[in-house]
């Protein structure tokens, strides 16, 4: 490391919509030389992401920001030096789909972000960061694209600008675990190679004990603690770090207090899903699921485990109605859904709700979230408006969220925020079964284990049943009675929880395991 290449002194955001000014962060002071990883951990709307947010002028022109900025031995205001800091910056998004152009294809977006690189370079660095068969990738459009094949597309774009300081927000909540290691692996070493700068803001704790050089801790806007990482994360001091540090998922399975029955409440029989192949290389389709059986126990939480791109996500919106089945059936309840027309299919939706991936792309950005809960609620039930308001707040209260943000839009909230909005969505309707795709990635822990001992409690209270599709392997090990492996569109192995973790009979389940640091 060399001398400071950026230093925040008295960093302070006020922001200043209609039901008053609310302080985002208040009083930060970090710094960060050349060759280091600064990490930043804390709750969600702890301001982490708003810290980095204001240095590089990316705040409302509304917000009052206050404070220094130093960059290269130049001082300034946060505003006036906005501009240097974007310029030797890169920034990887928390939320890949919002950041990436839906009508741009893969390979422009990245052509123009790059500044002159050629094609095989960018191909490379496709490579580099584990999209499979980088050709193909280059022509591909988003939405063609899982959430975690989008997030490494958004850290490729942010790579090839060469910044001298990368700016990663929650970067690694959407791969699975050993994509996760490949693109850690992958930012460490170019940090080495091109001596980068690196923030890293997540809510993993045992990720950034595996990137950071130092950690600051954020709680309410405030820095309560900074120190190497070995100090803060092995020798926390503050009561907050603790807290954080003792909120991660128990490696061992909570005990299940409830019983499952044996009827299959929803029941996969030989399903086939096809996407289009802009190649052309597979009769104009490319086979995404395949020959795939599968069936989920009224009262149990059956976990679907597998690398970005396996098919996790598609077999999610197969079940929801949300993409073409080629081949097979889904019964759900004894109903066959794929025979159902679109009136039909809306009657089985309040009792089959589905929380997704991507809370922001999931809800109305020119909606109150007031409205958009409100409008589930009389589509699906007979409830006034007075017993709709009583609902909403009353589960907006045992999802830990704060009644005033229903009045906010969307893009107010912060990326926790919105995802327990997502959730609280799905419950409100008291569903039978929830498909969760991915519900505590944008989570940070201590909020993460309040979510997951509440969907233990409603389950356990009302008989639920969930399809929980996750990467993160603790998680699963935490909340499921099964879990499935997925790879490659197929089922490679499922069994009882205790029996997977401790006798995997499958490689790759085993390469999975090995992963893992938490497990």
């Amino acid at each position: 490391m060399t001398g400071t290449l950026l230093d925040v002194s008295d960093l302070s955001v006020t922001f200043n919509p209609p039901t008053g000014a609310v302080r985002a962060v208040r009083d930060v002071d970090l710094a960060i030389s050349a060759g280091e990883v600064l990490g930043i951990v804390g709750e969600s709307g702890s301001g982490k992401s708003v810290t980095v947010r204001s240095v590089l002028g990316l705040t409302p022109p509304s917000a009052s920001v206050g404070g220094t900025v130093t960059i290269d031995g130049t001082t300034g205001t946060p505003r006036d030096m906005s501009g240097a800091a974007q310029k030797m910056s890169a920034l990887v998004y928390q939320n890949p789909g919002a950041a990436l152009n839906p009508v741009v294809t893969i390979g422009r977006q990245l052509r123009l972000l790059s500044g002159g690189a050629d094609d095989e370079e960018l191909e490379s660095l496709l490579g580099r960061v584990g999209l499979p068969d980088p050709k193909r990738a280059m022509q591909a459009y988003p939405h063609e694209f899982s959430g975690g094949m989008q997030q490494r597309a958004v850290i490729a774009m942010a790579l090839s600008q060469q910044p001298k300081l990368l700016i990663a927000d929650e970067p690694t909540t959407a791969l699975d675990v050993t994509t996760e290691a490949q693109i850690l692996d992958l930012i460490l070493g170019i940090r080495d190679e091109r001596n980068l700068a690196v923030v890293f803001i997540s809510h993993d704790l045992d990720v950034i004990g595996k990137v950071a050089d130092r950690v600051a801790v954020m709680q309410q806007g405030v820095v309560v603690e900074t120190g190497t990482t070995q100090q803060v994360l092995h020798v926390p001091q503050h009561p907050y770090t603790q807290k954080l540090i003792a909120s991660a998922p128990s490696r061992t399975p909570a005990a299940i207090t409830h019983e499952p029955d044996e009827h299959a409440i929803l029941e996969i029989r030989n399903l086939a899903v096809d996407y289009r192949d802009r190649n052309r290389t597979s009769g104009g389709k490319v086979r995404v699921l395949e020959d795939l059986n599968l069936s989920v126990v009224a009262g149990e939480t059956l976990a679907l485990v597998g690398e970005s791109g396996s098919g996790k996500s598609t077999l999610a919106n197969a079940i929801a109605g949300l993409v073409p089945v080629a081949n097979g059936s889904i019964h759900f309840q004894s109903t066959e859904l794929t025979a159902l027309n679109r009136k039909a299919r809306r009657a089985t939706r309040a009792q089959l709700q589905m929380v997704f991936q991507n809370p922001l792309l999931s809800l109305s950005p020119r909606r109150s979230i007031r409205w958009q809960l409100h409008e589930a609620l009389r589509l699906h039930t007979g409830m006034s408006s007075d017993e709709r308001n009583g609902a909403i707040e009353g589960t907006f209260e045992r999802l830990g969220l704060s009644v005033d943000l229903v009045e906010r839009k969307p893009h107010e909230l912060s990326g926790g925020q919105a995802q327990r909005v997502v959730l609280a969505r799905a419950l409100v309707l008291e569903p039978r079964c929830i498909i969760f795709d991915e519900p505590t990635s944008a989570l940070d822990v201590s909020v993460q284990a309040e979510v997951l001992e509440l969907l233990s409690e409603l389950q356990a209270e009302h008989g639920l049943t969930y399809l929980f599709i996750t990467h993160d392997l603790a998680v699963a090990r935490y909340l499921a009675d099964r879990i499935a492996v997925l790879r490659t569109g197929k089922i490679v192995e499922l069994s009882a929880t205790a029996d997977l973790f401790n006798n995997p009979a499958h490689e790759y389940t085993k390469s999975l395991l090995d992963a893992s640091p938490t497990v």
